[in-house]
């Protein structure tokens, strides 16, 4: 793929149209221990503040897949982010803990119009190998945003309340707005009715597509891992490891090194099928998640110093696997794009709450938890790729 300024300019809108979702989740993050001390809540009850931006991703993506079908990418994107900039407004002026939760699902709502539109764009626009090389060079650009999101929130909550964070997530949704608006053109050619048969039939068509949903699964099972850490990275950082003030930096040296890995994807999947890069990248998280819970049964504790490793060795494999599993999923929907992002998105996206939600119930403070998921993910993933080649499906 030869990039022009034209390629360059879609990649940096499609980056900024998937960024709403990390900066709402990533931002936020350096004033947990403040929105829970204010709330008065516990770290088990604080999870929340991050899952009800999933469930509105979830639910969001159910109706502006099959909508972006109908009437263009552009419109929806422009009314999820109307919706994304009111949810900030909610939580801005909450005073209460219900009416913060309720402002982050409706961030979490509109946020899911851009990310499907930017979905159905690349596919629009691509397939095959060559879908998976823009995919990854999209999130070697995205990823910066949770490199930075952390360090704004901190900044922010430095020299204002916290809740400032999100009327500087408002700013961010009138420039992504704009920048949409003025730099982009439509890229929905064929045009599709919009009614609610068209979503039953997105899902059955997905559930039906025996390589889609084996994929659908494998990524809900890989994004469960990410919202693990997401749930118990803070409490993790602050109140086991007493590091509170250096989460930012922390949490920015592992989001880059998922986009490192991702810019690496990108250069390789030309040369090295997708299915074999997935496969060394699972292969990898098993062996050294299996190691680091050998580690805590035998030591019964993991300090900072080994923690930090563990996430060095996991996350460095998330650049092989988001895109290249994404790309799977969405081959054979090419007809139904948006619906199939859609559809993909919300399936994966409830699997993995429920996963993060599982693994933060079992949080005691120690991270064995999150390495099991990441053991048992990586277990149940290659299960998933045996069973595809075993059976040529």
């Amino acid at each position: 793929m030869k990039f022009s300024k034209t390629n360059y300019q879609f990649i940096l809108t499609m980056a900024a149209l998937m960024s709403l979702t990390a900066l709402t989740i990533d931002a936020i993050l350096p004033a947990m221990g403040l929105i829970r001390s204010k709330f008065e809540v516990n770290a088990k009850s604080g999870h929340w503040i991050i899952t009800c931006v999933f469930f509105g991703l979830s639910l969001g993506q159910v109706f502006f897949g099959p909508l972006a079908d109908s009437i263009g990418r552009k419109k929806v994107a422009y009314v999820g982010i109307a919706i994304f900039a009111f949810g900030n407004l909610i939580s801005f002026l909450a005073s209460e803990y219900i009416i913060l939760l309720i402002g982050r699902f409706l961030q979490g709502l509109g946020a899911a119009a851009p990310r499907v539109v930017s979905q159905a764009m690349i596919r629009d626009t691509t397939s095959g190998t060559e879908m998976a090389k823009l995919m990854s060079f999209v999130m070697t650009v995205f990823i910066m945003v949770p490199v930075l999101a952390p360090l704004l929130g901190q900044i922010i909550i430095w020299i204002a309340p916290w809740n400032f964070i999100f009327i500087a997530l408002i700013l961010y949704s009138f420039f992504i707005l704009s920048w949409l608006a003025f730099s982009q053109p439509e890229t929905l050619s064929s045009p599709r009715s919009f009614n609610f048969e068209t979503i039953f039939r997105g899902f059955s068509e997905v559930f039906q597509n025996k390589v889609t949903l084996c994929f659908m699964v494998s990524t809900g099972i890989i994004f469960g891992g990410l919202v693990s850490f997401l749930n118990m990275a803070q409490p993790l950082f602050q109140e086991t490891y007493k590091v509170g003030d250096r989460f930012s930096f922390y949490f920015a040296g592992i989001a880059a090194l998922i986009g490192c890995s991702s810019l690496i994807n990108a250069r390789i999947v030309e040369k090295i099928s997708l299915q074999v890069v997935i496969t060394y990248a699972l292969i990898w998280v098993w062996v050294w998640s299996a190691v680091f819970l050998l580690i805590l049964r035998f030591y019964g504790s993991l300090d900072l110093t080994n923690f930090l490793i563990f996430s060095i060795l996991a996350f460095g494999t998330y650049g092989f696997l988001f895109s290249n599993i994404n790309t799977l999923a969405l081959m054979p929907m090419g007809h139904i794009a948006g619906t199939a992002a859609a559809v993909i998105g919300t399936c994966s996206n409830i699997l993995a709450v429920l996963i993060g939600v599982c693994a933060t119930y079992f949080f005691v403070g120690s991270p064995t938890s999150l390495i099991s998921v990441f053991f048992f993910g990586a277990t149940l993933n290659i299960f998933i790729l045996i069973i595809l080649k075993q059976f040529k499906i």
